[in-house]
C-alpha cells in the first residue's frame, strides 16, 4: 500500500511540473506573437492549464499526507512528543545504553587496533634499526680492513727503504773500506820506496867512503866511514 502511494506521489510531481513549465512557455510565446485570436487562444490555454495544475497539486498534497498518515505505525499514532509513555522511554533508553555499549565496544576495538598499530610500527622500527646496526657494522668492519691493509703496505713500503738504506750505507761503508785499504796500501809502497831509495843513497855514500880511503886507510877513513854508515841508520830508522 505504501508503494502505491508513493509511485503515485512521484508520478503527481512529474505532472505538477510539467505543467509549470508549459504554462511558462505558452506565456512567452502569446507575449511573442500578435492578435486577438491568439490572445483569446492563450487565455483559454490558461485557464485550463492552470485548474490541471491547481487539481495535480491538490492531489499531490493530499497523497503526501496520506502517506505521512500511513509510514507512522498505529501504536505511536496517538503518542506525544513531548508527553511519552512509559513504553516509548524505556525503548528510547534501550538504544541510548545500546550506544553506549558500543561505543565502548568501538572505542576498546579502537584502542586495541591502535596499540597492535603501534606494536607494528615498533617492531618496523626496531628491525630497521637492526638492518641499520648491520650494514652499520659491516661498513666499520670493511674500513677496519683498508686501514690494515693500508698499514701492513706502509709498513712494508718503509721496510724496503730501511733495508735500501742499510745497503747504500753498507755499499758506502764498503767502498770507504777499500779506499782507506787502498790508501794505506799506496803509503806503506811509498814509504817503501823511500827506504829503498835512502838505503841505496846510503850505499853510495859508503863506496863513495870507501873508494876514498884506497889503501892507507887511517883513522879519518874510518871515522868517515862510521858516520856515514850511522847517517844511514837514522835516515832509515826516520823513514820506517
Amino acid at each position: 500500500m505504501l508503494t502505491i502511494f508513493l509511485v503515485i506521489d512521484v508520478i503527481l510531481a512529474v505532472m505538477l511540473v510539467a505543467l509549470v513549465l508549459v504554462q511558462r512557455s505558452d506565456g512567452a510565446l502569446g507575449s511573442i506573437g500578435g492578435g486577438a485570436s491568439s490572445i483569446m487562444t492563450t487565455r483559454a490555454k490558461g485557464n485550463f492549464l492552470t485548474r490541471t495544475t491547481a487539481i495535480v497539486a491538490a492531489a499531490f498534497m493530499a497523497c503526501s499526507l496520506v502517506l505521512c498518515i500511513i509510514s507512522k505505525p498505529e501504536a505511536k499514532a496517538n503518542v506525544s512528543v513531548l508527553n511519552p509513555d512509559e513504553n516509548t522511554a524505556k525503548e528510547m533508553a534501550v538504544p541510548v545504553s545500546d550506544m553506549e555499549v558500543e561505543v565502548e565496544t568501538e572505542a576498546e576495538e579502537t584502542e586495541q587496533n591502535t596499540a597492535d598499530t603501534i606494536g607494528e610500527k615498533v617492531n618496523e622500527a626496531e628491525e630497521a634499526i637492526k638492518e641499520e646496526a648491520v650494514k652499520v657494522e659491516e661498513a666499520a668492519k670493511e674500513e677496519v680492513k683498508k686501514i690494515e691493509t693500508k698499514a701492513k703496505e706502509i709498513a712494508k713500503d718503509a721496510e724496503d727503504k730501511v733495508k735500501g738504506a742499510v745497503s747504500s750505507e753498507k755499499e758506502k761503508a764498503d767502498k770507504a773500506a777499500q779506499n782507506a785499504k787502498t790508501q794505506a796500501q799506496n803509503a806503506a809502497n811509498q814509504a817503501a820506496e823511500k827506504i829503498e831509495n835512502t838505503a841505496n843513497a846510503a850505499a853510495t855514500q859508503v863506496e863513495n867512503a870507501v873508494v876514498n880511503t884506497a889503501e892507507g886507510m887511517g883513522e879519518n877513513a874510518k871515522a868517515d866511514v862510521t858516520g856515514a854508515l850511522k847517517n844511514a841508520e837514522e835516515k832509515i830508522e826516520s823513514e820506517m
